[in-house]
């Protein structure tokens, strides 16, 4: 495990220090082994959202090069922290797609590249993505928080209580602390001491 990843560990705040050895001892031969402690087997409460849930069949869109509103239906992790996510308690609800790899491969121009890449995507090297291994209908892909969206809070949990079967896969402990640790990587990375700050 790298160094850098360690420190990280140790040094979270949101991580009880009762299960950083845990989660340092799961990341010791990461990737492999990761589909065996990664998830939970099941979904704790049909009723309430939870941090880091993968859903099917969620409408999804951003904005192209040109301006315009790309709209699809993706499978989706949920982004937002699990208090905000209750029923009434926020408008909306910030998600991120998952991109299967079979579908990266697919747009790929160079397969080499985009084989290198998806290498790189496991190992969890990749500052934007998630990875996330093949299980209970899920492909293996990456969670892409580069492309995250806010859906409609009631829209989110009334598939939950109407069409729980959509909610395919929730993290165990140790897979939603690293999780955070990666969604904390992507969204405030220590800057380099040489780098430039706006000064007002």
């Amino acid at each position: 495990m790298e160094q850098s990843l360690q420190e990280a560990i140790r040094n979270s705040t949101v991580i009880l220090p009762a299960h950083q050895n845990e989660l340092i001892k799961c990341l010791e031969n990461f990737p492999y082994g990761l589909e065996k402690w990664l998830y939970r087997t099941y979904i704790i409460d049909t009723q309430a959202l939870y941090q880091a849930d993968i859903i099917i069949e969620v409408p999804t869109c951003f904005i192209n090069e040109s301006g315009k509103p790309v709209r699809g239906v993706d499978i989706v992790c949920l982004i937002s922290a699990t208090c905000d996510m209750q029923d009434s308690r926020k408008e909306f609800i910030v998600t991120a797609p998952i991109v299967p790899f079979h579908e990266l491969m697919a747009v790929a121009a160079d397969k080499d590249q985009a084989a290198e890449r998806i290498k790189e995507i496991r190992k969890n090297r990749v500052f934007s993505y998630f990875y996330l291994p093949k299980q209970n209908g899920l492909p293996g892909g990456f969670v892409d928080f580069t492309r995250m969206v806010a859906v409609s809070s009631r829209y989110l949990n009334g598939i939950k209580k109407t069409r729980p079967e959509y909610f395919i896969l929730s993290l165990s402990q140790t897979g939603y602390y690293l999780f955070l640790i990666k969604l904390t990587y992507y969204l405030a990375r220590m800057e380099a001491s040489d780098s430039l700050r706006p000064t007002g």
